[in-house]
């Protein structure tokens, strides 16, 4: 995909960057949980569970960027213009992940979308508005979690627009679509598993 016409979506937390901010789970029992953005993407909801993201709210405590994403958005951003890159966030506020680009040295002012909340329905909301804004051949993602990448690509596809996706890993390692599908495969089947 390399066309004027593709929106590049970049994610922010563990795809551009990687911080010591946690997510505190408050037990119904009255205990407390703290897990990193990875951790509470696999932690599967206790009833009477309440969720404190207020650490994803501020500049991204102890952030580092992810060099090989971060380098992407730089180049895309440079090669395209900020109307075909944005930067979609779970996060609340936009603000901080602004200055925190700033602090990294992006020049380019790229719009961030901040949904306020991590449940994949919101960023494909917001992608079949931005399609339906602009005039694109193409969506390419870059994102650490299956669940967005599904919710974003079935959106895509029903709108008849070709779709890629980077899978950002930890080792910052581009899955191909092959190990991609073998990993969404176990995924499904775990969820399946859980349900019956």
């Amino acid at each position: 995909m390399r066309s004027s016409k593709i929106l590049y979506i970049f994610d922010f937390d563990d795809t551009l960057v990687k911080s010591d901010a946690q997510v505190i789970i408050h037990h119904a029992e009255g205990t407390s949980s703290q897990l990193n953005s990875t951790e509470f993407v696999q932690y599967k909801e206790r009833s009477g569970d309440e969720f404190d993201f207020s650490q994803f709210e501020i500049y991204p405590p102890g952030g580092q960027t992810i060099s090989s994403t971060f380098k992407k958005l730089q180049k895309v951003a440079q090669n395209f213009g900020p109307r075909n890159v944005i930067i979609l966030t779970a996060r609340n506020l936009a603000q901080p992940v602004r200055q925190f680009l700033k602090d990294q040295g992006l020049g380019i002012n790229i719009p961030i979308i901040a949904v306020g909340s991590s449940n994949p329905s919101a960023k494909a909301a917001y992608v079949i508005k931005r399609l339906g804004a602009g005039n694109y051949d193409g969506v390419h993602v870059y994102e650490d979690n299956f669940k967005n990448i599904d919710a974003i690509q079935k959106v895509v596809n029903d709108a008849g627009i070709s779709f890629d996706y980077t899978l950002v890993t930890i080792n910052e390692i581009k899955l191909n679509k092959h190990e991609y599908l073998r990993k969404f495969i176990r995924y499904m089947l775990m969820e399946e598993k859980e349900k019956m």
